[in-house]
């Protein structure tokens, strides 16, 4: 399963993600309480 890496375009925060290659990327980091919390997938 590949590693996915992450930015919080709010707060600038990377990260990691474990996900198949089929899954939808991410929306919001996870364990994020913030409203304002969008992540991108970084290529």
């Amino acid at each position: 399963m590949p590693t996915y890496d992450y930015i919080c375009k709010e707060c600038e925060e990377r990260f990691e993600h474990f996900q198949t290659m089929s899954s939808e990327p991410l929306t919001q980091r996870p364990g994020c309480d913030r409203d304002a919390c969008n992540v991108i997938r970084l290529i």
